[in-house]
């Protein structure tokens, strides 16, 4: 009785990772689609510059989001690799 219920959890846990990588992926196949639309964007010759060069502090500010969604996203990449590892 016991064993079953500990099978229970363990396939309601699988279930669960399974899920979580399902949305992982879907995130980071989001991710690389706004990254492409954000390089072509870039790409694109600017209209008009929307950065005021009065305004530094907005600059870094952008530049420090950047920073931190590329580590996100890495970080995002290595974590589905690992989950790619474990043999289902």
């Amino acid at each position: 009785m016991r064993m079953s219920s500990a099978v229970d959890i363990l396939a309601k846990r699988v279930a669960e990772a399974a899920d979580l990588i399902i949305s992982l992926r879907t995130r980071v196949q989001s991710l690389e689609r706004e990254l492409m639309t954000t390089k072509a964007k870039a790409l694109s010759p600017p209209v008009q510059n929307p950065l005021s060069p009065s305004d530094p502090s907005l600059v870094e500010e952008l530049r420090r989001l950047h920073t931190e969604r590329v580590v996100v996203r890495e970080s995002i990449r290595g974590l589905l690799r690992e989950i790619d590892r474990v043999s289902w």
